[in-house]
């Protein structure tokens, strides 16, 4: 069996989490937003 992994289970202190707020006419930028918070080392939430 596969073992899972995701990013969210080796949060720690050392991890930023950033919470992306985005308005309903620019929603569909979420996903580069998302990206580029990943690639800076950090954890993005968004809603």
């Amino acid at each position: 069996m596969k073992k899972f992994s995701h990013r969210a289970l080796n949060l720690n202190k050392k991890t930023k989490v950033v919470y992306i707020a985005m308005s309903k006419h620019s929603f569909f930028f979420r996903r580069h937003a998302v990206k580029y918070v990943l690639e800076q080392g950090h954890t993005p939430i968004s809603q």
